[in-house]
C-alpha cells in the first residue's frame, strides 16, 4: 500500500467523500446543485412515475439492508424519487453513504430526487459531513 492510498483509508468515516480527487467533488458538487425543487404535485404533473421512500425514525447501519433493497426495487423507469424523513430522528453515517450512493446514481440516470420535508437530524447530519450541498437540502421541516 503506498502513501496516497494510507491518507485516503485515514480519512475514512471523516469525509465520505475523501476517495475522490478535488476535482472529482467539485464535479460532484456542480451536477448536484439544483435551484429548489418543484412542489411533489408540479413535479408529477410533468414526470412519468414517482416512487416514495418512507424513511423511519432511525436510519442506522441495522437498517441499511433493508433501504437498500427497497432502493434497488424501484423500476428504471421511474423518474422521480421522493424521500420522505419528516419522522427520522436518528441517521448515522453507513445510511448516509447508502443514500449519497444512491441520489449520485440517480441523478446521474436523468432522475428527480426530491427531499420532501427533511427531518431536524438528517439535515444535521448532512451537514456535518459536508453533504447538503450534494443532496441539495436546504433545510429542516417546519
Amino acid at each position: 500500500m503506498n502513501d496516497n492510498d494510507n491518507d485516503k483509508q485515514s480519512l475514512i468515516g471523516v469525509d465520505p467523500l475523501a476517495w475522490l480527487s478535488d476535482e472529482e467533488k467539485q464535479s460532484v458538487l456542480n451536477e448536484n446543485t439544483a435551484p429548489e425543487t418543484e412542489t411533489s404535485a408540479d413535479a408529477q404533473a410533468q414526470t412519468g412515475s414517482t416512487y416514495t421512500v418512507t424513511l423511519n425514525s432511525a436510519l442506522t447501519i441495522r437498517d441499511v439492508s433493508e433501504l437498500m433493497a427497497e432502493l434497488t426495487q424501484i423500476d428504471d423507469d421511474c423518474n422521480e424519487i421522493i424521500f420522505e424523513s419528516a419522522e427520522l430522528e436518528r441517521v448515522d453515517t453507513a445510511a448516509l453513504q447508502l443514500l449519497l450512493g444512491f441520489y449520485l446514481s440517480a441523478t446521474h440516470a436523468a432522475k428527480k430526487v426530491i427531499w420532501h420535508k427533511p427531518s431536524e437530524a438528517l439535515c444535521h447530519a448532512v451537514e456535518v459531513l459536508g453533504l447538503k450541498d450534494v443532496f441539495g437540502i436546504k433545510s429542516a421541516a417546519v
